[in-house]
């Protein structure tokens, strides 16, 4: 089978032959790789930093939907009459602070946190600019969490 031959093309013995090929390879690849031991030993604490990379954005998200809320649509309606822009911008308010709730629990969840920091991390998503000021504490806390 030297050509590319599409998936719905192939019958069940040349499946079968495919299946017994990537099976083959797999039995002789070099299990020893730095790449292939790393991947599997730091699988927790990737995810771990996966979900924390995630629960910063989401922060950002909601740090720009409350800012959005408070600066630009109560504004618009309590200023300039308009209270169209508020129903919209605080449904995506809503949906980021739940997201930022939700992430939080399972982003630092097991990390060995003070409550200090859990109370910190959740009243700044209360507050104009909070989760932007915070940032910089997540940080520093995970990086001497990598240190220990």
């Amino acid at each position: 089978m030297g050509q590319f031959v599409p998936v719905h093309l192939l019958n069940l013995p040349d499946m079968v032959e495919l299946h017994a090929l990537g099976r083959h390879m797999a039995s002789t690849t070099n299990r020893t790789h730095p790449t292939m031991t790393s991947t599997a030993t730091n699988a927790p604490t990737q995810k771990k930093d996966r979900l924390f990379t995630a629960f910063r954005i989401v922060a950002f998200v909601e740090g720009v939907t409350t800012l959005a809320l408070f600066f630009v649509a109560m504004p618009l309606k309590y200023i300039f009459n308009d209270p169209s822009w508020v129903p919209m911008t605080g449904l995506i308010h809503g949906y980021a602070f739940i997201a930022y709730i939700v992430m939080m629990i399972l982003a630092l969840r097991g990390r060995g946190w003070s409550g200090a920091a859990w109370l910190r991390t959740t009243l700044a998503s209360f507050y104009p600019f909070g989760t932007f000021i915070n940032d910089p504490y997540l940080k520093r806390q995970k990086a001497l969490e990598t240190q220990a």
